[in-house]
C-alpha cells in the first residue's frame, strides 16, 4: 500500500510502462510531468476518454464492449508473459477508453508489480491446465506460485479450480487465433 502512495515511484513505473507499450497503438500511458510532480503530487498529461465502467451502459454498442474486452485480455497476457510487470489494481477507474482513437488508456500504476520469469512460466502452466480442463494441473501450478498453499479445504480448492477453468475457457476453443507468449 505504501508504494501506491509514493508518486515519484508511480511516475517511474508510468514512464517504464509507457516505454513497454511503445509501438502498441491500441494502448496509451499519459506523459508524466516531472517538473510538477513530487512524492505527494503526480502531474500527468490530460487525456480524453471515459472510465471503462461507463461502457456498461446499455447505449454503448456491443462492438465497443467487445473491443475493449479484447484489449484488456490482450494487455493482461502481454503484461504477464512479455513484460513480467502487471497493473495489479483492477479498479475500472484506472482504465480509460477513448472512443475516437479506440485506445485503452492506463492512468494508475501505483500498484504495478514486477515479477520473475519463473512466476510467468508457472502461471502459463495454469492457463494451459485450464485450456486442457485439467484441474490437477491447475492446482499443482497454483501451489507453485502461491495462489494456493496446500492447506485449503477441498471446497476452496475446488472453487479455485472451477474459477481457473471459467477464466481459461476461451483458451480451450480450438481454431481461435494463437498467441505465442
Amino acid at each position: 500500500f505504501k508504494d501506491e502512495c509514493d508518486y515519484l515511484l508511480e511516475a517511474k513505473k508510468l514512464k517504464e510502462y509507457r516505454k513497454m507499450l511503445a509501438g502498441m497503438d491500441s494502448y496509451y500511458v499519459p506523459e508524466v510531468y516531472d517538473k510538477y510532480s513530487t512524492k505527494r503530487v503526480l502531474c500527468m498529461e490530460f487525456i480524453k476518454g471515459s472510465s471503462i465502467d461507463a461502457l456498461t451502459l446499455p447505449e454503448v454498442p456491443q462492438e465497443t464492449k467487445n473491443h475493449v474486452g479484447t484489449l484488456l485480455l490482450r494487455l493482461c497476457l502481454t503484461e504477464i508473459f512479455l513484460f513480467n510487470f502487471m497493473q495489479t489494481d483492477p479498479n475500472p477507474a484506472n482504465f480509460f477508453y477513448d472512443t475516437e482513437t479506440k485506445r485503452l488508456i492506463l492512468i494508475d500504476l501505483g500498484a504495478g508489480k514486477f515479477f520473475n520469469k519463473d512466476f510467468a512460466d508457472n502461471y502459463m502452466e495454469i492457463v494451459y491446465g485450464a485450456s486442457e480442463k485439467n484441474t490437477k494441473h491447475i492446482i499443482e501450478y497454483s501451489k507453485k506460485i502461491g495462489l494456493l498453499t496446500g492447506e485449503e479445504n477441498k471446497k476452496l480448492i475446488q472453487a479455485h479450480a472451477m474459477t481457473a477453468l471459467a477464466i481459461g475457457e476461451g483458451f480451450s476453443i480450438k481454431g481461435l487465433p494463437y498467441y505465442d507468449y
